[in-house]
């Protein structure tokens, strides 16, 4: 299944990736890079209340994580001007 989430997400089908990223958390709720790649999809989407919520669950899970220091990184707003 994450095989097939990753074809969405390459073929900017982000709504059907968040769709099987999250039936995946609920068969596997601990998975850190899964949480990361939901993250990295809701702020694709422009879903920036998802993208808390999903960056708040990867700091409960392990706050020292390199996920969560990445998921810090989609918080901040970017910044392509010189």
């Amino acid at each position: 299944a994450d095989l097939i989430a990753t074809y969405y997400k390459n073929t900017s089908q982000f709504s059907k990736e968040i769709e099987i990223r999250e039936k995946l958390r609920s068969l596997d709720p601990w998975n850190l890079k899964l949480e990361l790649a939901l993250a990295q999809a809701y702020l694709a989407m422009s879903n920036k209340s998802k993208l808390e919520e999903s960056v708040d669950r990867i700091k409960s899970l392990a706050p020292e994580s390199p996920e969560y220091q990445e998921a810090l990184l989609l918080l901040k707003p970017t910044t392509d001007s010189p």
